[in-house]
């Protein structure tokens, strides 16, 4: 088992509030799995994507309950850029 800290960040705009939520989350795997993480965490690289991404995910749930409880609009990840040119939509008619 290796416990890992983090740190997990919400600013809202406008300013009206910040949520900060610190932590350790537990990793659990084979032997060897572990054995891999520590190595590459020890060569400075970057963890695993899913291990980011399932930390996020329970943070980010975690902040929207905070969100309720303060009385703030919860916390929405930022939208996707736009990677290509808008489609047209068809033109609709109801006829009466």
């Amino acid at each position: 088992m290796i416990e890992a800290p983090f740190v997990f960040a919400v600013g809202f705009t406008p300013s009206i509030a910040q949520i900060n939520l610190r932590g350790r989350a537990q990793i659990l795997g084979e032997k060897e799995e572990v054995s891999k993480l520590l190595d590459e965490h020890k060569q400075q690289k970057p963890p695993p994507i899913v291990i980011v991404q399932t930390i996020s995910n329970a943070a980010m749930a975690e902040s929207i309950i905070l969100s309720r409880t303060i009385g703030v609009p919860p916390p929405l990840p930022p939208l996707p850029a736009s990677t290509g040119p808008a489609q047209a939509r068809p033109d609709t008619r109801y006829a009466t």
